[in-house]
Formats: C-alpha cells, structure tokens, sequence
C-alpha cells in the first residue's frame, strides 16, 4: 500500500517535473543542450522545475522544426500529406521506438516494426533508420533513396511477369536525429536468412527460374536507367508461404541505399562524391552466387529429410 507521503509526491508537479527534466537531459537526442551553455543557463535559472521543464521542451521543440521534412512518396489510404505535421511525426516515432522489434540491419540503417498498430498508416508497414556509416560507402540520403525505391517500385509491377517484387514505399522524413523511409513490410526471407537456418525453401520455389527471373529483372532495370549497386545475399527475399502466393510475388529485392541511376558515358558501379571515389560490383554477379547457395542449400535440406526417413 502506498502511503499518503508518497501519493503526495506522485502528485506533485515539482516532483513529477524534475523527474522528466532528468529523463529529457539524459536523452542522447538531447545532447545538444548540453552542447550550448545558453541553453543550460536558462534550464538551471529557471525559477521552478515546472518552468525548466517547458523551457527545456520549448528549445527542443523549434530544433525539431528546424529539421522537420517530409515527403509522402505514395499515395496511402487514410493518410493525407495536408494533416501531417511535426508533432503527428513526433508521436509515430515515439510509439516506433516504444515498441519497436528489430528486423534487420546493415552497416547504414536498421528496420524495425512496431508491435503496437499507428492509426492512418498502414498496419504492415515497417521503418528504416539511418544510422552512421561504419566504413563510407557513399549511401543516399533517406529521401533520395525513397525516391528512387520507388522508380524501382515502379518498375517492378511492370514486370510482374518474373514475379519479383520491390517493397513499396510510403513516405520519408527526417525528424532531429532521425532519418527514416516507411514502407511495406514483406512477408519473406533474405537468402542470408535462409541459409543461416532462420527462414526456409517453400517446396514450390523453382531455384533456376528465379535466378533466371531475377537476371531478367536486373537486366530490364539496368535498360530503364536504374542499377542497385548492393546485391547480395542479404538484399535478396523470398517469400514464406506453404503454398505458391496468390499475388505472383516469388520474392523481392531491396535496399536502395547505395542504388543510383545510370547516365551515359559514365560507369554506373562508380560514384564520386565530396571529394571521394565509391566503385561497387556489378550487380549481375549476385546471380550465380544465389544460384549455387540455394542449390547447395536445397541438397543439404534433402539429404537431411532422407536420412530422418
């Protein structure tokens, strides 16, 4: 049972401000009051902790709209680009980091899912981060890259035919420190995942005419302009279904970060940039090595399942 001292203190303002005014300056996105002693001057003379908490809020607050920006790539139902604001954003992240479940990460970015549903925006939807390179590889910026997503988007329904997908982005915006694309959440596995055991081969995935597909689709891309510059395992999916998918997506390729557009006379594995050169392979080598992967994957699973008979 909670004594009436300690209710009064649950109840007091004082408290419960100095409280979150301690939570708020040990936030390391609010590094940078500590940054500028001005700021710290007018946290510390505050006259209450009621009045250092809203000037702390206060100084915050225009930074973030300093930096807002955002750009509704595609139209979503429910979602209307004239009721977004700061503040909307501001609460979408925080419920996305509240509860968010990691799903992948690379060198520059992570993507997690909220395990708790946003209303107006798409239930399976999940947020790609940017994050410091480790090793400078020349990666686009969040919305450069959700733009050119969604050429490749694009480009992919008009090649449905060799049924691989490219997931759908929604909208991108930055927001202080955070970086971020929202878009479709996939139902599949990376090939990485598959062959380290945390996915599996649907029995009615054809290993050779997937591959063969996804030359197709590379070559196609690379015809219209557009070269993705990461292929690898890991950038590779395939979906997890029992049954062959109703929708005709065998799998999809993803991850744009380093993805740019191909202009004549120029290679289109180079990137020069701030006084830097990135060269990246080509993206036609991704097939063989996802060729022999899944068939040596597929004659172990076999093997496997023949000496359990």
């Amino acid at each position: 049972m909670e004594s009436i001292e300690q209710k009064e203190q649950i109840l007091d303002p004082e408290i419960e401000a100095e409280r979150k005014l301690e939570e708020l300056l040990e936030d390391p996105g609010s590094a940078f009051l500590h940054e500028h002693k001005i700021h710290i001057n007018r946290i510390e003379n505050a006259e209450t902790a009621v009045e250092a908490l809203a000037i702390a809020e206060s100084i915050i607050m225009k930074r973030l709209e300093a930096t807002f920006k955002f750009n509704l790539i595609r139209p979503v139902e429910g979602v209307e680009t004239d009721l977004v604001n700061l503040e909307g954003i501001r609460k979408t992240l925080d419920t996305v980091k509240a509860n968010q479940e990691k799903i992948g990460e690379g060198g520059d970015a992570y993507v997690v899912i909220a395990k708790t549903e946003i209303k107006k925006f798409p239930p399976e939807v999940c947020y790609k981060f940017a994050k410091a390179e480790a090793t400078p590889r020349g990666r686009n910026p969040m919305a450069y890259e959700a733009e050119i997503q969604s050429d490749f988007y694009e480009q992919a329904q008009k090649l449905s035919d060799l049924h691989i997908g490219v997931p759908e982005p929604y909208y991108s915006s930055e927001l202080g420190h955070d970086k971020l694309i929202a878009m479709e959440k996939l139902p599949a596995k990376s090939v990485d995942d598959i062959l380290r055991g945390m996915g599996s081969l649907p029995e009615w995935f054809d290993i050779d005419r997937f591959c063969d597909n996804l030359e197709k689709f590379l070559k196609t891309l690379h015809e219209q302009g557009l070269y993705h510059r990461d292929m690898h395992v890991g950038n590779v999916m395939i979906r997890q279904s029992i049954e062959e998918p109703v929708d005709g997506w065998w799998g999809y390729v993803i991850d744009f970060g380093l993805s740019g557009y191909g202009i004549e006379n120029m290679d289109p594995y180079r990137k020069e940039m701030a006084d830097m050169v990135f060269t990246y392979h080509k993206d036609d080598d991704i097939i063989k090595e996802v060729r022999q992967a899944l068939h040596r994957y597929k004659y172990i699973q076999n093997h496997n399942a023949r000496k359990e008979v």
